[in-house]
């Protein structure tokens, strides 16, 4: 059933006869065929959109090469993949305590200026739905505010009885590990998130992974290069580092 009619007689002591259920039937299934219609074209119509808002988003974020406007990027382009409200994301990080931050930009500024200060919001893991799905590595979809709790919102600018539903993807790196949390609140038009936001949600999720993994070891190389262009001139011994397995890192020459 796609939509129910109703249809009143105007003709005066005149009743409606077996005629006119008949016209109103075939009234009816050709309006049911048409709207059937319009509604597969508009769903097509939008995956077709959030495809090439998917692939736009993945030529955006290999161009990125710095680690803070990286993260910045991936939670403006999710809330407009996923069409959401809200987006935040969070990185696990810490050697012996691991523990989940989210960073963020505000602008301050008295005289109308706008000054960018870096905030840092902290979680544990096992703190609140963030944590926990950073834990179990499973998505978690929420459908009311009764499975949030305070902490899982302290970030947003929403009350928790304004939330909806959220999405809690974690973000798995190619080492198999988690690399992090995304938490998007409130589906536009106060919609539902359906499966193919799930699908669409991990499919983000593995691109923005993958991107933080590449800026991060673009990085690191940088750091190596300029610890060798340090240390080469100052010394004629053979000065090499390895890594926590034992495997050699960096070597500043060739000891023959």
């Amino acid at each position: 059933v796609i939509n129910k009619n109703k249809t009143y007689s105007n003709r005066g002591a005149f009743s409606f006869d077996r005629i006119d259920c008949t016209r109103i039937h075939n009234i009816a299934s050709q309006a049911a065929i048409s709207l059937q219609n319009a509604l597969l074209h508009e769903e097509a119509a939008n995956s077709h959109w959030r495809m090439r808002e998917l692939l736009d988003t993945s030529l955006s974020l290999t161009r990125e090469h710095n680690i803070d406007s990286l993260l910045s990027l991936v939670s403006v382009k999710a809330k407009g993949v996923l069409e959401c409200e809200e987006c935040s994301l969070w990185l696990v990080e810490g050697n012996t305590e691991k523990v989940l931050v989210m960073q963020r930009n505000e602008t301050s500024g008295g005289n109308g200026s706008k000054n960018s200060a870096k905030s840092m919001d902290k979680k544990r893991l096992n703190e609140g739905i963030i944590g926990k799905v950073a834990l179990t590595r499973k998505t978690k979809v929420i459908s009311s505010d009764h499975d949030l709790s305070k902490t899982d919102i302290m970030h947003s600018q929403k009350n928790i009885d304004e939330i909806t539903g959220a999405l809690c993807i974690p973000l798995i790196s190619s080492h198999d590990e988690v690399l992090g949390v995304l938490f998007v609140i409130n589906k536009l038009g106060g919609r539902e998130f359906l499966e193919e936001d799930l699908a669409l949600a991990a499919a983000f999720c593995a691109q923005a992974t993958t991107a933080i993994e590449n800026v991060r070891m673009f990085e690191h190389l940088g750091k190596l290069r300029q610890y060798s262009k340090s240390i080469a001139p100052t010394t004629n011994n053979f000065v090499f580092t390895l890594d926590v397995h034992g495997h050699l890192v960096h070597a500043s020459h060739d000891p023959k």
